[in-house]
């Protein structure tokens, strides 16, 4: 079983018109499945292991430690 930790943060008030959250993401180890469906575009970084994305039913593809994401890509 993965352990995994979550939290969100208000940016500082003056990017707010720009930005409506971040959050941390903390696993140990093992496989992580991001289901959290973006309400505008996004910037996600992975500090150690590179993001895999993939479709429902389709084999992940490596895309890096960072990937911007919509709400339709």
């Amino acid at each position: 079983m993965v352990d995994v930790n979550l939290a969100f943060f208000l940016p500082d008030p003056i990017l707010r018109t720009y930005i409506s959250t971040f959050w941390d993401l903390e696993a140990d180890d093992g496989v992580v499945e991001d289901m959290l469906h973006p309400e505008w575009a996004n910037i996600r970084f992975a500090l150690d292991e590179p993001w895999e994305i993939a479709a429902i039913n389709e084999a992940p593809t490596p895309v890096g430690h960072a990937i911007i994401q919509g709400p339709t890509s």
